[in-house]
């Protein structure tokens, strides 16, 4: 890929295969992401305060938080919060994503402070819904291949 720069993506899912089909199902459209992975949500605020096992990582925070509703340890909603209250953290655009939809939880998280909330898995259509309401992110296409950048 040319002079664009891959947007990086925190997919926080306590499944690993609910993660791999995710991965799958943008690869087989195609699609190529940045994508750093979590499986809960206090691993995901270690993540992005740069603590524990991610205190010597890139300190170079996601563009973009996908987050499941349903985790071990945290709920998703209680991680939404954290990272809406966070001054450092509150900027990032966060997708809430789950297999069992509670669309009446949707605007409880819209509250909170998500762009939206998604059933899985995650494939090109919702993240192209996605980048339309990220200004700073766009799909730029080389070949047959769509790379989600950064602006």
């Amino acid at each position: 890929m040319s002079e664009k720069k891959l947007a990086k993506v925190l997919f926080v899912e306590d499944s690993k295969n609910e993660y791999i089909l995710n991965m799958m199902v943008l690869r087989r459209e195609q699609t190529e992401v940045q994508m750093d992975h979590v499986r809960d949500g206090t691993e995901a605020l270690d993540y992005l305060r740069f603590k524990g096992r991610f205190k010597d990582s890139e300190k170079r925070l996601p563009d973009l938080i996908l987050l499941d509703q349903r985790l071990i340890t945290m709920d998703g909603d209680e991680v939404l919060k954290k990272i809406k209250k966070d001054d450092v953290l509150k900027h990032i655009p966060v997708v809430m994503f789950s297999g069992i939809i509670k669309f009446e939880k949707t605007e409880e998280f819209k509250k909170l402070g998500a762009l939206a909330l998604y059933d899985k898995p995650i494939n090109f259509d919702k993240l192209s819904a996605i980048c339309n309401a990220v200004d700073e992110l766009h799909f730029v296409t080389e070949g047959e291949i769509k790379y989600l950048c950064v602006k």
